[in-house]
């Protein structure tokens, strides 16, 4: 059996309006078989809800407390619906259950939803009308959708490895359409020999496992399905072949004695034995010292050279070099080196030309250093330098360019070229010119009627902008060029006039403001009162009365309704 509870809190806002608060729980029934697609099926939900608080608010009366209503579930299964309603009063709980008895196999729960929705009804009584239903006051889903009673799931491969993840296996799932939502939804686990593992379903219904670095065999992958009721397992057989990066020495080169006191190098050639590319190390030790660790990326098949030096001392030494990928250490190999006195090693040269990265053109005199050594390029850009074994940091320079340093590794009796292109410094461009001096345009502004100066006048010259002082002066400075110059001010006339000034020049702009005159002043009170008058008094005039002062008007109005 599975089942949903809550609480709920509905406050609609829609032309029914209405607040509620109710406690439901839904559970969901079905036979064992009901996974069997093509049989007759039962399902069953049941739902039980309890109303604490409900109110309605009405347009006209506001609001007010609901104490009972009928609710009703809808039973969906697949493509067919059916329902059922029961009373409710406030506090009390009510249970309603529906069930679905079709017999064509469509309640088929791996492949069709099973949804259940609840509706809440109230039912009011407003001055002494009948009981009136208000559609719906809320409605909330329960959904359940069940894992099908059997998954299959197949490997497809291929089986990867991928560096920082670890293997990456591939399968299918044979029976998606069984599933009544895509089947990622359900797949909840994933474990390898009971190792929990990651994991992703695909919109193709494939999956993804990966993040587990176990060496080659045959394992099991198990998958577990569920939904709210039911769950499913999977499992699945499948090998991790052969192949996992692997460090192989391909040579290595140490001499069987060498005198004390002198050095002498450790050389190695390795090569990555897998089928994927990898970071491939060597580390080396003589008598449980540490000499360091070489390594590089290589694909299947690649090789890389390298080499330690060591200072023999006055006993017989073991070298040891080790091999590996990753974390794990795969070859070891020990050599022997007694004390004796050879000739000392062959030193090795570096050799090269230095030319211009823009002309081609050679540079001499260029600098050379490697480490403590250290040359000069004669005059067709050549230079040589002979130098211990070693690992090198070449690095050419000269003024006027921008220096380059390469890595070389000197073997002796051998000769290494070392070339240079060296890219031209561009000069920094010239300082830009001073701005040209300024000028200045100054004046006074004066009312034009009295000759009285006037303050507070804004001056505006094409961007700049001036406010006279109480002396009517102003003085701004501007680059040379020509403006037009505006002097205005409220309850004055503005003015504007074209200059020209030219740089370190003083051009006086002043002007005579012309004052503006002053609005018309209004009708006395009394001219209103007349006007009325005379309107009211116009339809005897029209009758031919002739010439009449406003004091006859009245005169005749008060005479003419005596009469009547």
């Amino acid at each position: 059996m599975g089942y949903r509870s809550g609480t709920k809190v509905i406050d609609r806002t829609d032309p029914y309006p209405f607040k509620f608060k109710c406690d439901w729980e839904v559970k969901f029934e079905a036979q064992d078989d009901q996974r069997n697609h093509g049989k007759h099926n039962k399902v069953k939900a049941t739902a039980t809800i309890t109303i604490r608080e409900f109110w309605f608010n009405h347009p006209t009366y506001g609001e007010y407390d609901v104490d009972h209503g009928k609710f009703k579930i809808w039973f969906y299964v697949g493509f067919t619906a059916s329902s059922v309603e029961v009373e409710w009063r406030k506090g009390v709980p009510a249970t309603v259950s529906v069930e679905d008895s079709h017999s064509t196999g469509i309640a088929e729960i791996g492949r069709y939803d099973v949804d259940v929705m609840i509706q809440v009804f109230a039912y009011s009584e407003i001055r002494g009308f009948a009981p009136s239903p208000y559609w719906p006051a809320g409605g909330f889903v329960y959904g359940y959708t069940c894992v099908p009673k059997t998954v299959g799931v197949s490997y497809t491969g291929p089986v990867e490895w991928v560096k920082g993840v670890g293997w990456v296996v591939w399968f299918r799932i044979d029976n998606p359409d069984d599933f009544g939502d895509h089947p990622r939804y359900f797949l909840k686990n994933v474990t390898v020999d009971g190792v929990k593992v990651s994991y992703l379903v695909t919109y193709d219904n494939r999956i993804k496992v990966y993040g587990f670095t176990t060496p080659e065999g045959e394992y099991t992958a198990e998958f577990l399905w569920k939904d709210d009721v039911y769950e499913t397992r999977s499992r699945v057989r499948f090998n991790i072949p052969p192949g996992e990066p692997r460090a192989e020495f391909v040579s290595i080169d140490v001499p069987s004695s060498w005198p004390p006191g002198t050095s002498f190098s450790a050389k190695f050639r390795v090569r990555n034995a897998g089928n994927w590319e990898e970071r491939i190390w060597v580390k080396g030790y003589y008598n449980g010292t540490y000499l360091g660790e070489k390594s590089r990326d290589l694909g299947p098949g690649e090789e890389f050279s390298g080499f330690f030096n060591i200072t023999m001392p006055n006993r017989d030494i073991t070298v040891v070099l080790k091999a590996g990928h990753d974390e794990w250490e795969d070859v070891k190999e020990e050599r022997t080196v007694r004390v004796s006195a050879p000739p000392p090693p062959e030193k090795g040269t570096i050799y090269g030309t230095v030319r211009d990265a823009e002309t081609g053109k050679p540079i001499a005199g260029a600098s050379i250093t490697a480490n403590g050594y250290s040359t000069s390029t004669d005059e067709s850009g050549y230079y040589e330098i002979e130098v211990d074994p070693d690992t090198y940091t070449v690095t050419a320079s000269k003024n006027g360019y921008r220096s380059k340093s390469r890595i070389v590794t000197v073997y002796a009796g051998t000769r290494i070229e070392c070339n240079f292109e060296l890219e031209p410094i561009t000069p920094p461009p010239p300082p830009p010119p001073p701005p040209p001096e300024k000028g200045v345009v100054y004046g006074t502004v004066r009312d034009a009627e009295t000759g009285e100066p006037i303050p507070d006048v804004i001056i505006r010259i094409d961007g700049y902008t001036a406010v006279t002082d109480s002396s009517g002066y102003y003085k701004v400075e501007v680059s040379p060029n020509t403006y037009t110059v505006t002097a205005s001010k409220t309850g004055y006339e503005p003015a504007s006039r074209i200059v020209t000034v030219g740089a370190g020049e003083r051009v006086e702009c002043s002007f005579e403001l012309k004052p503006v005159a002053p609005p018309p002043a209004p009708p006395p009170p009394w001219w209103e009162e007349l006007m009325r008058e005379i309107v009211k008094y116009a339809p005897y005039i029209a009758l031919g009365v002739g010439l009449i002062t406003v004091s006859g008007l009245i005169a005749y109005e008060v005479t003419r309704r005596r009469g009547e």
